[in-house]
């Protein structure tokens, strides 16, 4: 175990197990008219915030991947390390969300990672199986300039 996630360990001990749908329901509306008017600093600084808070509510960790993976596609200086690796190991302690895991492809498919391919098929198999529609809309959400195209090929080919 890294010190980096003994780090996010102790910290997600202080976060609130559950967001309320009211309030969730407020920020994701804040969220998506933050993109329709292109402020993507704002809608990071949200995301951050709201992590912080109640990151251990799966529909968070949901949301929080979903808009990492948009701002990524949009522009990589949007890519916060403690973030991700905070949606990568919920990811890996609920590998059958068939809503995060998606997108957690997408994100391993953009980004240099020290995951493996093998493990970023077989999670994306799992999806196939799972939710093809979603994956099939994350992949073609993808920016043509990827880490790994190759894979993200080799994964279309699957379906």
């Amino acid at each position: 175990m890294s010190i980096t996630i003994l780090k996010l360990a102790k910290d997600d001990d202080k976060k609130a197990d559950t967001c309320s749908m009211p309030l969730l329901q407020t920020k994701l509306d804040e969220i998506n008219n933050l993109f329709k008017e292109k402020k993507y600093y704002e809608v990071f600084s949200n995301i951050e915030a709201l992590n912080n808070e109640y990151g251990n509510d799966e529909n968070i960790v949901r949301l929080v991947a979903i808009t990492i993976f948009k701002l990524l596609t949009k522009n990589e200086k949007y890519r916060y390390n403690d973030l991700l690796q905070h949606v990568l190991n919920k990811a890996q302690d609920n590998f059958f969300d068939y809503i995060l895991c998606p997108y957690v492809v997408g994100l391993l498919l953009l980004l240099e990672t020290d995951t493996k391919d093998e493990v970023i098929l077989k999670i994306a198999q799992r999806m196939i199986k799972m939710n093809p529609k979603l994956l099939t809309n994350v992949l073609n959400e993808l920016p043509n300039d990827i880490y790994r195209k190759d894979l993200k090929e080799v994964i279309k080919r699957l379906f």
